[in-house]
């Protein structure tokens, strides 16, 4: 069966043959497709934007931002600095969202995950040990 799907707006439309029902796995495979593409036109002009913000806020200094369909991680941070993020952040609510571009903002003065990197991510979101909790309660991709 043939299967469109059209994102525009807001708004995911799949459209499928009545005969397949919603439950169809080839339904469904379009349906996460959909779901994927809305998140990657929202995200590439939100993430940019929202680093930019956190940024200014906090005094940060990075590169560019590139949001990428990352599986593996939520976001990293190059030796230049430049930040990359993960589509799949929009599944996240929006107070983890931010600690994942704080995180990566942190990075560009901590290269590492040494102590300094995690006392300044600390002072800078009042709660990292809760955070990483929460943001681990999460998996990339599970949707």
């Amino acid at each position: 069966p043939t299967i469109h799907i059209k994102v525009e707006k807001g708004i995911i439309k799949v459209i499928y043959p009545e005969f397949a029902g919603i439950g169809d796995p080839k339904v469904q495979a379009a349906i996460r497709k959909g779901v994927e593409e809305a998140w990657r036109i929202e995200a590439k002009s939100w993430l940019p934007e929202r680093t930019e913000q956190l940024a200014g806020k906090f005094g940060f200094r990075y590169g560019k931002v590139t949001v990428r369909d990352s599986r593996t991680r939520w976001g990293s941070c190059s030796w230049d600095n430049n930040i990359s993020l993960s589509l799949h952040l929009m599944m996240l609510p929006d107070h983890l969202i931010d600690y994942v571009i704080l995180h990566e903002l942190v990075h560009t003065v901590h290269k590492n995950h040494g102590k300094g990197f995690w006392q300044m991510l600390d002072t800078i979101t009042g709660g990292v040990q809760k955070l990483e909790k929460e943001i681990n309660s999460y998996q990339i991709g599970i949707y």
